[in-house]
């Protein structure tokens, strides 16, 4: 396994590749975000959340990257599955005991505001130079 050298950390290729529910396409161009061995399996859903949350936990970075958006979207017929079901108790038990109280998610829609305005005005002021 390549690690990075710094944290011994698999860089994210192969953590992507190590999640179980994402698979490649035949052509290897493409990625699968949501493609569990098993559609009627609610504790299957509720492990699938437990290893995207993880992902998410150890690559930061990659927050606001629409990885969810991408999970959600390969769900399409198969988002009223049991394991749809489970993926989606999980994350809101999440996000529920992560953000506790309405003035913290207002205060986190507000800081996620501020970055987004930031990043977006670094964006224009690089391409203007």
């Amino acid at each position: 396994m390549k690690y990075q050298s710094l944290d011994k950390t698999p860089d994210f290729d192969q953590a992507i590749q190590s999640i179980s529910f994402f698979k490649h396409s035949n052509d290897n161009d493409s990625l699968c975000f949501w493609n569990p061995s098993d559609h009627n399996n609610f504790r299957l859903g509720f492990y699938c959340a437990v290893e995207f949350i993880d992902l998410l936990r150890e690559y930061p970075s990659t927050i606001g990257a629409n990885l969810l958006f991408k999970v959600i979207q390969d769900m399409n017929e198969n988002i009223t599955t049991e394991t749809a079901k489970g993926f989606f108790t999980m994350m809101e038990h999440v996000i529920v005991r992560t953000i506790i109280g309405h003035r913290a998610t207002i205060d986190l829609a507000k800081s996620i505001e501020n970055e987004i305005f930031f990043s977006r005005e670094f964006i224009l002021e690089t391409v203007k130079n």
